[in-house]
C-alpha cells in the first residue's frame, strides 16, 4: 500500500530525504564542491576531512530528524488500523553480504591502504549481472553533473586569484 493510500503527507518524506542528504553530504570530503575545495586548501584526505566533519554532519542529521519529526508529527502517523500492504521486498543474502563485505573492505582500503583498484577488480569478477545491462541502469545526466561540478572546483582552484580570496574570507 502506497503512503497516498494509507493518506500519508509525502512531503515530510521528501524534505527528510533532502535534508538528510545534504546534511550527511557534509561528512565526506567528496559530499559536495565546497568540501572538495576545502579538502583542497586544507591539504585534507579523506580520513583527516571525515574526522573534522563527521560530528558536525551527525548533528546536522539529527536537527532534521528532530525539526521533520516536530513540525509533521501528525502527518507521519498513519490513520488507526490501517497496516501497511506493501509486498515484502525481495533479500538477496549472497548479494547483500557481499555488498556489506565490499563496503567494509573498501573503507578499511581507503582510510588505510591504497588498493581500491585491486578491491574493484575483484567486485567486477564476481558480479553475475551483464556490462550492458549495469550501463542501461547509469544516470548519465548525473554523471555529467558530477564532472562538471569536479571541472568547476579544479577550474576554481587553479584561478591566480583563489589563495587570495581564500585568505580574505579566512580573515
Amino acid at each position: 500500500m502506497s503512503r497516498y493510500a494509507r493518506e500519508l503527507d509525502p512531503r515530510p518524506f521528501l524534505l527528510a530525504l533532502a535534508g538528510s542528504a545534504n546534511a550527511g553530504s557534509a561528512a565526506s570530503l567528496i559530499g559536495n564542491p565546497q568540501n572538495i575545495l576545502i579538502g583542497e586548501i586544507g591539504r585534507l584526505g579523506f580520513f583527516d576531512y571525515f574526522l573534522t566533519a563527521a560530528v558536525p554532519a551527525i548533528a546536522a542529521l539529527f536537527i532534521v530528524f528532530v525539526v521533520i519529526a516536530t513540525i509533521w508529527r501528525q502527518s507521519l502517523r498513519a490513520a488507526d488500523g490501517q497496516a501497511s500492504a506493501d509486498p515484502p521486498v525481495e533479500v538477496h543474502p549472497w548479494l547483500t553480504a557481499k555488498s556489506f563485505l565490499a563496503t567494509a573492505a573498501l573503507i578499511l582500503l581507503v582510510v588505510f591502504f591504497d588498493g581500491q583498484r585491486e578491491l574493484a577488480a575483484v567486485l567486477i569478477l564476481g558480479r553475475r549481472i551483464t556490462t550492458p545491462v549495469l550501463l542501461r541502469q547509469v544516470d548519465w545526466s548525473l554523471l555529467a553533473l558530477i564532472a562538471s561540478l569536479f571541472t568547476v572546483t579544479a577550474a576554481f582552484t587553479s584561478l591566480p586569484a583563489a589563495p587570495g580570496l581564500i585568505d580574505w574570507l579566512q580573515d
